[in-house]
């Protein structure tokens, strides 16, 4: 199973705040991709 975390920002008492995503086995490619498009989106 893979996993990734993207930062996305700061909570209203500063600490940071990620999202956590997870892939199926053999999804690398997918997983990626997924996380490219989040990050070109912010």
């Amino acid at each position: 199973m893979q996993q990734t975390t993207l930062p996305c920002g700061t909570g209203s008492d500063g600490l940071p705040i990620g999202l956590q995503r997870v892939g199926g086995f053999r999804q690398d490619a997918e997983l990626l991709k997924a996380c490219a498009v989040f990050e070109a989106a912010g």
